[in-house]
């Protein structure tokens, strides 16, 4: 598995001009976004072969290209789980895809779980949403934990940390 993707990757490049003209705007915004996906491949694969490090590089790499695309700021989100730079990419990864429900999911629990119930409800309120709304995700067990941490929040202080699986 892993040469063949190698070979594709491989295919891939060679089919990239070396140097776009600068006159060639469309082609350099074209080259930019397959470059961005090559980047993102080899995140994946980094992440995969556990190089986190590297991973980590790659998706910073990709939103240098890239700053539109949601996978990058997520992937970093979850690298950096549990601190405020890695709630600082779930949050952006929120602005560029408000309609996938996983960073939603974290932020929320993350906040909730760090000792700030309140700044956790819009998140867990608004993961609920997305992810009932959605009938391609499963996300049954997180839309357990997540309404059981709202019901705690209901119950007001101080805030239990329920029986939950992330």
């Amino acid at each position: 598995m892993k040469r063949g993707w190698w070979l594709c990757l491989g295919l891939i490049l060679c089919a990239v001009a070396s140097e776009p003209d600068a006159g060639h705007a469309e082609e350099t915004a074209s080259e930019r976004d397959l470059w961005a996906g090559i980047l993102l491949l080899e995140a994946h694969q980094r992440d995969a072969e556990g190089r986190w490090d590297q991973a980590k590089a790659a998706y910073q790499q990709v939103i240098e290209l890239a700053p539109e695309l949601f996978e990058p700021y997520y992937m970093l989100g979850l690298y950096y789980i549990g601190t405020d730079e890695g709630q600082r990419y779930f949050e952006q990864a929120n602005e560029r895809h408000p309609r996938i429900a996983e960073p939603y999911y974290w932020h929320g629990y993350v906040d909730y779980k760090n000792g700030h119930p309140e700044r956790a409800r819009p998140y867990l309120l608004k993961f609920v949403e997305v992810a009932e709304h959605d009938p391609l995700e499963a996300e049954d067990g997180r839309i357990s934990t997540a309404r059981k941490l709202l019901a705690a929040l209901d119950q007001g202080p101080p805030f239990p940390y329920p029986d939950t699986d992330p």
